[in-house]
């Protein structure tokens, strides 16, 4: 099942989120970008965020 972006957040914890919404908050504002949860890599990687 898809993670939402508040479960990736705790299990990142608070350090991990803040450092998390410094870079999305860049991607976003300097590009015209839209992000989502995927699981691209296969069983060895999980799910990661792609931004297109």
């Amino acid at each position: 099942m898809k993670p939402t972006m508040d479960e990736i957040f705790s299990i990142i914890g608070d350090e991990g989120t803040k450092h998390w919404r410094i870079v999305d908050e860049f991607f976003n504002s300097s590009y015209d970008i839209e992000s989502e949860i995927r699981f691209p890599f296969g069983n060895n990687y999980g799910w990661g965020v792609r931004y297109i």
